[in-house]
């Protein structure tokens, strides 16, 4: 009698069924990862708009006033007049509580008037 050789290994139909199945599998998990990482960013931005109105609070409890919405001044400090070709700087509300939110050494490095 003859023996006949037997092939062990997957037919390409068995492989193309294995790629469909897995496809079909990551195309049901994207959309799940991409929700978490949607929730994630509206945590952080959350967590940031809290600390920012912490910050204001704690520096209308320092000071007893909220910062100004902006400062503007050429060389010594000159209010909000400022004339034409002047250069001037302009700092907004969130440069004034740059110590009051955590970040001491950036708001140490603004050279703001009293």
């Amino acid at each position: 009698m003859r023996k006949q050789l037997v092939r062990r290994g997957f037919t390409i139909v068995e492989l193309l069924v294995v790629i469909a199945i897995i496809g079909t599998l990551v195309g049901l998990l994207l959309p799940a990862v991409q929700g978490a990482r949607e929730a994630s960013r509206a945590t952080v931005c959350m967590n940031t708009l809290k600390q920012l109105a912490l910050g204001l609070a704690t520096y209308e409890g320092a000071r007893g006033r909220f910062p100004p919405g902006a400062i503007t001044w050429v060389g010594e400090y000159v209010g909000k007049r400022v004339g034409p070709g002047d250069w001037y700087d302009d700092h907004g509300w969130y440069t004034q509580i740059g110590a009051y939110i955590e970040e001491v050494a950036w708001s140490n490095s603004i050279d703001l008037p009293p």
